[in-house]
């Protein structure tokens, strides 16, 4: 190999590497939500809570928000419970907005450790993660859990 086409190679590769590691600095810090739309910068700054999961503060939940899935991070208030359903009040941990959570005798038939989390977490007092579909029901905003998790 000549000096020229060494020096092709060397710039060829150099190029590669640069436009990597490019990309990777400028993109890897890009959170998405479930429609692929960039969250913004508001959002990421209120509830990022855990790697690549973003977390919402209770207090931007609002009917324009209903049938989007959302995380929520809060204490666990005034559990009852009815023909199987499971109902609640999250506190959000840094605001201290409040939202009805509903768990659904589907979900608690699928997996009775929820229940059981939940119930712990109101007693004991630690904050646990809801995930699941916002909805209004008889004018009250509440979240329909999927996930509950510590």
């Amino acid at each position: 190999m000549n000096k020229k086409s060494f020096m092709y190679w060397i710039i060829t590769v150099l190029v590669i590497m640069v436009g990597f590691l490019g990309y990777n600095f400028f993109y890897s810090n890009v959170k998405l939500d479930a429609n692929n739309d960039v969250v913004t910068e508001e959002i990421k700054s209120n509830s990022e809570k855990k790697d690549n999961d973003i977390f919402c503060d209770i207090k931007m939940i609002t009917e324009s928000k209903k049938d989007e899935y959302v995380k929520v991070t809060g204490f666990v208030n005034n559990v009852t419970e009815g023909k199987g359903h499971t109902f609640f009040y999250l506190k959000d941990v840094k605001s201290g907005a409040i939202i009805k959570v509903v768990l659904f005798r589907q979900e608690n038939e699928k997996n009775t450790g929820r229940r059981d989390l939940i119930k712990e977490a109101n007693q004991n007092m630690f904050p646990i993660n809801i995930e699941g579909k916002v909805d209004v029901y008889e004018n009250e905003l509440e979240i329909i859990a999927k996930k509950v998790y510590q």
